[in-house]
């Protein structure tokens, strides 16, 4: 498992340093998601090793648990890093800036900080007038999608012709119905197991590192539930089939 980790930490970080000299933004941002995710993978590999640490640590020595804790923020860092790379500068359209949503970071459209000055301007203002809100993305226009679909020129019937166009964006939009059950459901999980361990305990007997692993995961679980909203009405936008 170590030589596996190493590796892997190897990996990322010539894809860090790929995305970093790219000059092309939008493939640094979607390169930035992927990096993400194998670095989430590696941090909990990581993890899982440091939950063996007291044996580990007789082996390795104060060198090699440092090395591993060290490793472990370092991956959960790149996590974050990653998530922060934006996606191209601001766009403007008909003198409004558009919509800042597909613009900003990962982590700014994955918890809607992006909306954070339209919403403090309506705080000030009391209200919202027409000219306050931002110009819509270009795929989203009624302009641009009524083109698009008297371009395709599609004989079929209507319901075949949005299931042909649109299919593979509904799919997404169930995928992420499925994903958000999985990650509500985590944190009660995430404590079943916790009180399960804790009531295996010995009375007097210390918390050992699965314990500490446990509230370590919960957290994760409960910043990932924070924000992932009851309703899929905002992250249904996310994976518009119109995009």
């Amino acid at each position: 498992m170590v030589e596996l980790t190493t590796s892997s930490q190897g990996l990322l970080g010539v894809q860090a340093l790929a995305i970093a000299a790219s000059r092309d933004s939008v493939w640094a941002y979607y390169q930035g998601f992927r990096l993400s995710g194998s670095s989430m993978v590696v941090g909990s590999m990581l993890l899982a090793r440091l939950n063996v640490a007291q044996t580990w640590y007789a082996a390795a020595g104060r060198v090699g648990l440092a090395l591993c804790l060290a490793s472990t923020v370092a991956a959960m860092g790149l996590v974050l890093a990653s998530l922060l790379l934006p996606r191209r500068p601001d766009v403007f359209s008909d003198g409004r800036i558009v919509d800042r949503m597909f613009t900003t970071s990962a982590w700014s459209r994955l918890t809607f900080v992006w909306a954070t000055p339209l919403m403090l301007r309506a705080t000030e203002k009391g209200d919202l007038d027409f000219s306050d809100l931002p110009r819509p993305s270009h795929n989203l226009r009624a302009d641009y999608q009524s083109a698009q679909w008297e371009a395709r020129k599609i004989k079929d019937t209507f319901f075949k012709s949005l299931t042909r166009i649109y299919g593979w964006g509904l799919v997404k939009q169930w995928v992420t119905a499925a994903l958000n059950s999985c990650v509500s459901y985590l944190p009660w999980w995430i404590t079943l197991r916790l009180l399960e361990s804790l009531e295996a305990r010995s009375p007097g007997e210390s918390p050992g590192s699965r314990i500490w692993l446990f509230l370590v995961w919960l957290g994760l679980a409960k910043i990932a539930n924070s924000v992932s909203p009851p309703s899929l009405g905002p992250w249904a936008r996310l994976t518009n089939p119109a995009h």
